[in-house]
């Protein structure tokens, strides 16, 4: 059956459009047109939904709970706080797993979420199950149903510790003895999770997660697939450190020489890129995955926006460790960290065309996130899925055109009115 859904303004591929109505039928958009008459409106503005594109569900658990200085880690930074992370981690069953998702999942949408990727590596129960080698991801699947975001599910190839280091610790939660053994999994999953329409991708934790021999047969798995393909890269400087001392290259660069770059890749983080690494990525067509409040929490560093932007690089953004939960604030802080770092206003912008960093923003967090999911979503066109936020109660003397401003920049973290999954608001 048909609904419509009818919108004082709208906005469709960066430009405003007053009174549209949109036909949309079994979640998908089937009609996008003018509204004729004089009636009323659905919702007061319209605008494409937010696509959270990182996230580590099982950390929200730990929110709060990591701002103050433990004893041996007087020297605090991301592996101090990844040490308290595993101490988490080991102690998590899929009970926890699914009440600690289904609560995340539900504050993501109300705040502008309409779908999350979940970079998912706590695969094996403590104990193991061998009967149901999958629960862990089932809980993240049936959260996500239960709290009416799509979940794409990325399950991570792990192998070791680091480099010349076993798995140790809670690292054997995670671990594959080989990479077809994760290529198994992913494919046991698939069918798993097929019940909560959930979408399966492909990922690798991190180059100093698995040896390089795993990363091009993952590549051409997702490939044969056409499913999306997630890596961390480029987080830390102790990272860029051991790749250059294993393989003599950046990060960025291993990546291309194995095939693991293009469309459908992602690279979460990328805080630490040169010249060299944003003409990679631009080339490929790879996107960037940032995280600026989590960045900005575990002190990692800044995404090079404005260098991104002048090459072409696709970016889009995750709550990753849910330091921060808040679609509007997490694309803010792109602008706002490309202001400290380049010391003036408005820099996310290309002109005479885009004056405004929220259209970049937006394009980023809607287009370039779908993307990164794999789903036909982030503009309110025909063919599309709608997922949308709405508004009521703007009020007049508001131009249209300052709506996405004041929603990312100047108001008080107001949550859309109405927000729609596929539809399903």
């Amino acid at each position: 059956m048909t609904t419509t859904i009818r919108a004082a303004e709208a906005y469709i591929d960066g430009a405003w459009h007053p009174r549209v109505a949109f036909d949309i039928d079994r979640g998908v958009i089937v009609r996008v047109s003018p509204i004729e008459d004089d009636g009323p409106t659905d919702h007061d503005v319209l605008a494409p939904g937010i696509h959270n594109a990182h996230s580590h569900a099982f950390q929200w658990a730990m929110r709060g709970q990591s701002h103050a200085l433990v004893a041996g880690h007087e020297h605090d930074d991301f592996w101090a706080w990844r040490d308290r992370m595993y101490a988490l981690a080991e102690r998590l069953g899929p009970d926890d797993v699914y009440a600690i998702a289904g609560e995340l999942y539900a504050v993501m949408r109300r705040t502008g979420y309409v779908s999350v990727a979940e970079f998912h590596y706590l695969h094996h129960e403590a104990p193991a199950d061998p009967s149901r080698p999958t629960r862990m991801a089932e809980a993240h699947a049936a959260a996500a149903r239960d709290a009416g975001i799509h979940l794409t599910l990325v399950p991570v190839a792990y192998h070791r510790g680091g480099v010349g280091r076993p798995a140790s610790g809670a690292q054997h939660r995670f671990v594959f003895a080989d990479v077809a053994a994760y290529l198994d999994h992913v494919e046991t999953l698939r069918a798993a999770v097929a019940p909560q329409d959930a979408t399966v991708a492909y990922g690798v934790h991190s180059i100093r997660a698995v040896p390089a021999s795993w990363l091009r047969p993952i590549a051409e798995a997702a490939a044969s697939q056409e499913a999306p393909l997630h890596i961390h890269a480029c987080e830390q400087v102790r990272e860029l450190d051991e790749c250059i001392a294993e393989y003599g290259c950046r990060p960025i660069a291993l990546l291309e020489a194995h095939g693991f770059l293009g469309p459908r890749t992602v690279v979460v983080h990328g805080t630490h890129l040169e010249e060299g690494d944003l003409d990679r990525l631009s080339r490929s067509g790879t996107i960037v995955c940032a995280c600026p409040s989590t960045e900005r929490d575990l002190g990692d560093g800044f995404l090079l926006g404005l260098e991104m932007l002048q090459a072409g690089v696709r970016v889009c953004v995750g709550s990753d460790s849910h330091a921060v939960v808040d679609a509007a604030e997490e694309l803010a802080l792109l602008e706002g960290h490309a202001r400290l770092v380049h010391r003036k206003r408005n820099v996310l912008t290309v002109p005479p065309k885009v004056l405004r960093p929220a259209q970049t923003l937006i394009r980023w967090g809607a287009v370039d996130g779908a993307a990164a999911l794999g789903l036909s979503s982030g503009r309110l066109a025909v063919g599309e899925r709608f997922d949308a936020l709405a508004w009521n109660g703007v009020s007049p003397s508001v131009p249209a055109s300052e709506w996405l401003d004041r929603w990312l920049f100047a108001l008080p973290r107001r949550s859309p009115d109405a927000v729609y999954v596929a539809g399903v608001r």
